[in-house]
């Protein structure tokens, strides 16, 4: 235990005291799960069934550690820590209503992601970032309650259905406000799916994507300026032609100048 504390106390300061030229920020806020994909509407050779799914908000938590330098000044690379959670209910029921299986879970993940992070214009106030997140389960709790007949079988714990680790590519759109030299205020919004499955419905995987909304804060060690506007070809041309009727006003001057009788 002392030797972790002891590594932990290290990277630290070893994260602090590189810190040059580089982000580190905190975000918090909400998110929900979204289905992207269904499951079969007919399970028992009727048509006509439906499949549900509905999300509660859950609270979404994360923090990443960022860097560039003056070579890739608008690019931003680092990783991403985040708490990942999960609170919805889904199911199917059949063409006749008789017979069908709802889940009710709720589950949270610690995810680790590489981040790459573009920003936009001049002042950068705008920012895209690129995730791919693994999640390992922390804690997962989740029922199935089937419908078969009257009377239908009891609700029954499935937890073990929920998968141990995930993966999600994620995409993010930030602000970011200056509140001074070192520090920025930002509003986030993303959203990821889920090619694999985060559980199982009588077989049937059940991948839901997810979206979120947060507000953090970014501490910027050594704010690098901003970025000089690039001169384009028609800027040069303009600047030619300004610089041609200067010279010709002064021509016009001198010649008046000259044609001035002496007093």
């Amino acid at each position: 235990m002392r030797t972790f504390i002891l590594a932990a106390l290290i990277a630290l300061y070893s994260m602090c005291a590189m810190a040059q030229g580089r982000h580190i920020g905190i975000e918090a806020g909400a998110g929900a799960a979204v289905f992207f994909h269904l499951l079969p509407v007919s399970r028992d050779g009727t048509s006509g069934g439906n499949v549900s799914g509905q999300s509660r908000a859950t609270l979404f938590a994360g923090v990443s550690y960022l860097r560039n330098d003056s070579s890739h000044r608008r690019t931003y690379w680092g990783l991403n820590v985040s708490l990942q959670q999960y609170s919805f209910q889904y199911g199917y029921r059949s063409g006749g209503h008789s017979w069908g299986e709802t889940i009710d879970q709720k589950s949270g993940f610690l995810r680790v992601a590489p981040k790459v992070e573009f920003g936009l214009g001049r002042s950068q106030t705008i920012h895209i970032s690129l995730m791919m997140h693994v999640g390992f389960l922390l804690w997962a709790n989740q029922t199935t309650t089937p419908y078969y007949g009257y009377p239908s079988p009891p609700p029954h714990s499935s937890t073990d259905n929920v998968s141990k680790i995930i993966w999600q590519p994620a995409l993010a759109v930030s602000r970011h406000t200056r509140l001074g030299n070192n520090w920025d205020l930002v509003f986030a919004a993303g959203c990821s799916i889920m090619p694999g499955n985060l559980t199982t419905l009588n077989g049937d995987g059940v991948h839901p994507g997810n979206v979120y909304v947060t507000a953090g804060l970014a501490r910027v060690y050594h704010r690098l300026p901003a970025i000089a506007k690039v001169k384009s070809p028609s800027d040069y041309r303009m600047e030619e032609i300004r610089q041609k009727q200067l010279d010709q006003v002064e021509r016009i001057l001198d010649k008046f100048n000259k044609k001035k009788p002496a007093k």
